[in-house]
């Protein structure tokens, strides 16, 4: 399948869960791609999120 695209955003958004589910705190980063298709004149989002742990000391 072949996608073609017009342009690619990137959005990082970087926040802590307020939460504390657990006894660290929870990073989350998070990354939306937009693409548009100009073949479908549809747009496609990709989010791919990464949790990294940052210790207390």
């Amino acid at each position: 399948m072949q996608t073609l695209v017009r342009g690619s955003y990137v959005i990082k958004r970087h926040f802590q869960n307020s939460h504390h589910i657990t006894e660290s705190n929870e990073v989350i980063d998070r990354q939306v791609k937009i693409y548009f298709d100009e073949l479908n004149s549809t747009i496609n989002l990709q989010v791919e999120e990464e949790k990294s742990w940052k210790c207390i000391t």
